[in-house]
């Protein structure tokens, strides 16, 4: 009676080891992805604000060249094409964003909710046709520059097919977001905001705009400002992303709108109000930083237009 007794626990005691350690095989890599994306996500965006911040940087490049040259016709035109295209390229990003914004909202592991929203509520597919026309429009836009081909960017590569022969005959949304976890998802269209401003600098740089990675350097201050629109309604929400591109360990960094100061949270802040008044109108942003170990500010301040229109 007792060797059975011991049979019994033996066998159980050989089970709860094998489902031990099955769980640590099949727990691992959800762990490991777990941490994975959430930083990934942060150095894709950190890429992203860096090319914004060059965009701007060129566009400035831009307009001083044309006035040292006597501000010809054909400069101005130079100008205003280069304006045209941060604007388009602004507005495709802020769709992008916002199924961003949505997207963090949602538990780690919330995958019906992602298929949901990004496919069951078409937001997948809206980004899509906008990413579509985007590329559509650059290259009609700028066919006189000589220009590289641009390749559609929501598209489904069937040379990446590589577990399900039904892969295949998915549209891009299903392909990528169908019951996918929202950091996934988020890294997508990471990497899809990062192709367009990739397009908008090749186009930045045939209207002759200045080196667009000459702000990009990993361990230079550059204190910058992104508004996805520049240009509302009343009531609309406006929004900025405020943000420094040093390693924000290094420095002490507080930020100002109007004066006021906001979060700053890993050298980044947000700036968000109703737009009010119907009329061109501007706002300040303000930064102030000091590197670690030493006693000296650095204060640099950018004014931001944007334009309220009637509803």
């Amino acid at each position: 009676m007792k060797w059975n007794t011991l049979y019994y626990v033996y066998e159980v005691l050989v089970v709860l080891v094998t489902l031990g350690i099955g769980w640590l095989w099949w727990s691992e890599p959800a762990i490991e992805a777990e941490n994975y994306w959430p930083s990934y996500n942060t150095s894709l965006e950190q890429s992203i604000y860096r090319a914004t911040l060059a965009a701007q940087a060129s566009d400035s490049t831009l307009r001083a060249d044309v006035r040292k040259q006597g501000s010809s016709r054909e400069g101005v035109d130079r100008i205003g094409r280069a304006a045209l295209l941060q604007q388009r390229t602004n507005q495709v990003m802020a769709i992008v964003e916002t199924a961003k914004n949505r997207l963090k909202n949602l538990p780690k592991n919330a995958q019906r909710q992602t298929s949901n929203l990004m496919i069951n509520q078409a937001m997948a597919y809206r980004i899509k046709d906008s990413l579509d026309r985007y590329v559509d429009w650059l290259t009609f836009e700028f066919r006189d520059l000589g220009l590289p081909k641009f390749e559609k960017l929501a598209k489904h590569d069937h040379r990446k097919d590589w577990y399900y022969p039904w892969e295949s005959i998915q549209d891009f949304p299903k392909r990528y977001f169908k019951y996918t976890r929202p950091a996934e998802a988020i890294t997508i269209l990471n990497l899809q905001q990062a192709a367009v401003k990739r397009y908008e600098s090749k186009v930045l740089k045939r209207l002759d705009a200045g080196s667009i990675t000459s702000s990009c350097g990993f361990n230079k201050v550059e204190p910058g400002v992104f508004a996805p629109l520049n240009t509302l309604q009343v009531g609309d929400e406006y929004t900025a992303d405020m943000f420094i591109s040093a390693s924000a360990s290094k420095y002490y960094t507080r930020m100002t709108y109007n004066g006021r100061p906001i979060t700053v949270k890993d050298g980044k802040g947000e700036v968000l109000f109703t737009a009010r008044g119907k009329s061109k109108q501007y706002w300040k942003s303000g930064f102030i930083f000091r590197k670690r170990g030493t006693l000296k500010d650095t204060t640099i301040t950018y004014t931001l237009p944007f334009e309220v229109l009637p509803k």
